[in-house]
């Protein structure tokens, strides 16, 4: 079994101008935590440039030491979907 990790799931709909800042907020609180963790960004319909803004984070991310998952629904699928779409990108790395 592979070392835990901590996933967080953060749920974005039309958030391409707030998604960077959030993400940086995130990784500047896990700076000192050491503890191994993931990003699981689910856009849910997104119509702006959320999913182009993840995708930036995820090269960005990369030097950081945490994995970044990216899923994007076509269009709105609700709450529930994303946090069973983020349950199992978690899951598959258990």
């Amino acid at each position: 079994m592979k070392n835990p990790m901590l996933s967080i799931v953060i749920p974005a709909f039309n958030e391409a101008e707030n998604i960077c800042n959030t993400a940086r907020a995130v990784q500047e609180n896990m700076k000192h935590a050491q503890i191994p963790y993931e990003l699981i960004f689910v856009s849910d319909g997104s119509k702006d440039a959320t999913f182009a803004k993840v995708l930036e984070l995820a090269k960005v991310t990369d030097t950081t030491g945490a994995e970044v998952d990216l899923t994007a629904f076509v269009r709105p699928e609700g709450e529930e979907a994303a946090a069973e779409t983020a349950e199992e990108a978690s899951e598959d790395k258990a």
